[in-house]
This record gives structure tokens, C-alpha cells and sequence, in this order.
């Protein structure tokens, strides 16, 4: 019996098949990303981000792992993952940036909210505005991805995929060994795509180069979550450091769509004749977070920089 026809429910171990992982974990997050649709469904807190989650990690395990399995099959099914979670990520971007602008009204000394009506009220009201151009109705975006046909089709071929493995026979070697070098290329990923920032000509392109490096991190993090089973300590520092570096330029990333629903209200303000005082120090207040997130992302990016300057990365 080959290994493509008893994958499916097998522990992985680091002597056997490394394809094993892989299955191991496509199983493992079907059957999260079932739970977490019946969460986003309910508007259950975090349903729409656990749900995202899960499609990006099913991503990151057919993208870190892929001569492991026939393209042919599975390339069409990592753009269609990709598609959902970027059809849901209005929704997730929404929540997040409504929470934080409230939480940045909230925090203000009272003498520094500007604006008739008690200043809050205006504030709130064009917050409001602010996100709705941003991202109108979040909740029927959730509703109408998974409603789709396209979402529909996407659960059947993943489902096809856990069912029946398309591995290939590079599949069968030896988990620890295979497992530690695909992770090495992803942790290159995340250290070449970091020297880009250097090289951006604005804020915006600064912006965006740094979030290529947090989907980057994202993917080094979930690939050494996968190989966890096989791999040792190193493995597991070099993921507890990419997800330190995700979770910091994720809260970067969050700051530039906050200070663009700023710079909406400040118009919105201005066009109304009322204040924009406030806005305008919160967007500075904003802004002096970027900065200083931008510098706690370079501490995590030498720590992962002296990680892959090691020999052996898989080594206990």
C-alpha cells in the first residue's frame, strides 16, 4: 500500500513520510475551518478571523509543502483559498478598525475631544461614516463569500484533497529532514522580503512592503506549526519569532487603515464645518505607533536573522 492511499489519519513521526505531516495537518484545519464557518454564520466574535485563519493556514501547508503534492490539483485550490480570505478580510479589517478608533475616542483626555454636541458624539457618528466608505456592510460580505458557489466549490475540492492525498513520491522521505528544509525556505522568504523596506520611496510603499513581510512571517509561523511533530526547538523558536513578527506588523498594518478612516473624517469634518482638532491628534497619535511597532519589528527580524545564520535549523 503506498503511502497516497494510508495517509489519512497517520501520526507523524520523524523518521516516516513526510507527507504524513502535510496530510496530518490539512485534516487538523478542514475540520477547524468547519467550526470556524459556523461561528462567523452565528457573528460570533473572531468567527470571521478564526475562519480566515484556517483558509490561510490550509494555504500555507499546500504552498510551504508543494513538491510534495501534484500542482495541478492544488495550485487551483491555494487561489481559491486566497480569494476567500480576501473576500472576508473587509469584514475582518472593519471590526478591527472600528475597535480601535473607539478605543482611541475612549481614551482621550475629555478637554481634547473637540466638537459641538460633546465632541464624542460627532466623533462616533463620523467614525461611523468613516468605515462604512471604507467597508460598506460588513456582515452581508461574510454572508454572501459563504453563500457563493465559488466558496461552495472551493469546500469540495478541499475536501477531495483530505479525502485523497495527490502526493508525489517525494512525499515519502524522511519528515524531519524534508520538513526543516522547506521551513529554512520559508524563513528566506521572510529575511529577503524584509531587505525590500529599505528600498521603499514612500510611506505607502513602505507600508506595503512590510506587509509583504507579515504574510511572509504568517507563512514561516504556520509551516513550523505544521512540522512541530518532527522537527525540534529551534523550529519552534524560529515560529514563536515569526508570529511575534506577525502579530507586529499586523497592528502596523491596522494603523495605516485606521489613519485612513481618520483622514476621511477629518474631511468629512471639514467639509461640515466642525472641528477636526481631535482627528487630527489621533492620526498623529497613530502614527507615532507605526513608529514605534516599525522598531520592535526589527528586534524580531535580527532575532530570526541570528536563527538562520545557524547551521542546522532543525536541530534539537
Amino acid at each position: 500500500m503506498s503511502l497516497t492511499d494510508d495517509a489519512a489519519g497517520r501520526e507523524p513521526t520523524e523518521d516516516g513520510p513526510v507527507g504524513v505531516v502535510l496530510v496530518s495537518w490539512l485534516e487538523q484545519q478542514r475540520l477547524k475551518l468547519a467550526q470556524a464557518e459556523l461561528a462567523a454564520r452565528r457573528g460570533d466574535t473572531d468567527g470571521v478571523h478564526d475562519l480566515r485563519v484556517c483558509l490561510r493556514k490550509l494555504r500555507t501547508g499546500l504552498a510551504t509543502f508543494r513538491p510534495l503534492v501534484d500542482r495541478s490539483v492544488t495550485d487551483p485550490v491555494r487561489d481559491e483559498l486566497r480569494w476567500a480570505g480576501s473576500e472576508l478580510g473587509g469584514a475582518r479589517d472593519r471590526e478591527v478598525v472600528h475597535a480601535r478608533l473607539f478605543q482611541l475616542l475612549r481614551s482621550e483626555p475629555e478637554g481634547l475631544l473637540a466638537g459641538p454636541g460633546g465632541g464624542v458624539a460627532v466623533l462616533g457618528a463620523l467614525a461611523d461614516e468613516g468605515l462604512e466608505q471604507a467597508w460598506p456592510d460588513g456582515a452581508a460580505m461574510v454572508t454572501d463569500t459563504l453563500d457563493s458557489d465559488r466558496y461552495g466549490a472551493l469546500l469540495l475540492a478541499l475536501n477531495a484533497i483530505v479525502a485523497e492525498p495527490p502526493l508525489t513520491t517525494r512525499a515519502e522521505r524522511p519528515a524531519r529532514k524534508q520538513a526543516t528544509k522547506r521551513i529554512r525556505r520559508d524563513l528566506a522568504r521572510v529575511l529577503a522580503r524584509a531587505e525590500w523596506v529599505a528600498g521603499a520611496s514612500d510611506e505607502r510603499a513602505r507600508v506595503e512592503s512590510l506587509h509583504e513581510v507579515r504574510k511572509a512571517a504568517k507563512r514561516l509561523r504556520y509551516a513550523a506549526e505544521a512540522a512541530r511533530p518532527v522537527t525540534g526547538k529551534r523550529v519552534r523558536r524560529l515560529g514563536e519569532a515569526a508570529k511575534d513578527l506577525q502579530k507586529v506588523l499586523g497592528e502596523h498594518h491596522d494603523t495605516w487603515a485606521t489613519r485612513g478612516v481618520l483622514r476621511s473624517m477629518a474631511t468629512m469634518a471639514d467639509d461640515r464645518a466642525e472641528s477636526s482638532f481631535t482627528i487630527g491628534r489621533l492620526h498623529g497619535l497613530e502614527q507615532a505607533r507605526a513608529g514605534r511597532l516599525e522598531r520592535r519589528a526589527q528586534v524580531v527580524l535580527a532575532t530570526l536573522t541570528d536563527l538562520a545564520d545557524r547551521k542546522h535549523t532543525g536541530d534539537p
